[in-house]
């Protein structure tokens, strides 16, 4: 909690300042918020003990994972150029996943496996192209996430949770990328809309593997 109340005032401290020393009409803030669907699929042999001789044997694995969610934060976004702009600021990310489904290579007496949840804390960091000026025109960004990872609650049955401990001070990058329109209401505001896709990198060793989310990314921008 200290960690994120820090990255909050810092860049409540940033974006502050910004708006002192950029030029007029270069500077928005803006509040987002999106609804997200997650889906994993993943391959892997690992190790598990072996009880009647000792030691341990392979057991191939294969997953399958989906999850809902949403995201909403607070972006500050500078304009490079008339086309062109940088953006940066926090999100809280919320995602709960439903039971996986799960092949092994040989049977076993009890799966750890089941829903849960959690929420990140997350710092994109993007860079954005606006086709043209009018009013209603396409808008792609691309970029990162730099996800601060927190407990993960594991869902164990008669509405009872255990709290797993996931390197919550450890940093995830996710490489993000948007696609969408955004549209000028007035001087002052505008609207995007942005289909959005995260991947995220494998955090150990697959055989196959794929991990990623999709949003739809709408921001409200404030210009100053």
């Amino acid at each position: 909690m200290k960690t994120v109340f820090g990255i909050v005032v810092m860049y409540g401290c940033v974006l502050l300042s910004a708006y002192g020393g950029f030029a007029q009409g270069k500077f928005s803030l803006s509040i987002s918020g999106a609804p997200t669907y997650s889906y994993s699929k993943t391959k892997q042999s690992v190790l598990i003990p072996d009880i009647g001789k000792g030691g341990f044997i392979p057991l191939d694995l294969a997953s399958r994972s989906t999850g809902r969610g949403y995201t909403i934060g607070l972006l500050g976004r500078y304009a490079l150029q008339p086309k062109w702009s940088v953006s940066t600021g926090i999100w809280m990310s919320y995602n709960q996943t439903d039971v996986p489904t799960f092949e092994t290579s040989m049977p076993v007496d009890h799966s750890p496996f089941g829903r849960t949840r959690s929420r990140h804390y997350q710092v994109p960091i993007l860079v954005n192209f606006q086709s043209s000026a009018r009013r209603l025109s396409p808008y792609f960004s691309v970029g990162t996430l730099f996800s601060f990872r927190s407990p993960t609650y594991l869902n164990i049955g008669n509405d009872q949770e255990i709290r797993l401990e996931t390197d919550k001070h450890r940093v995830t990058v996710v490489p993000t990328v948007g696609v969408g329109a955004i549209y000028r209401m007035s001087n002052h505001l505008s609207l995007s809309v942005q289909p959005t896709f995260n991947y995220y990198l494998p955090q150990g060793t697959y055989s196959s593997y794929f991990s990623g989310r999709a949003s739809l990314q709408t921001q409200l921008f404030y210009t100053f």
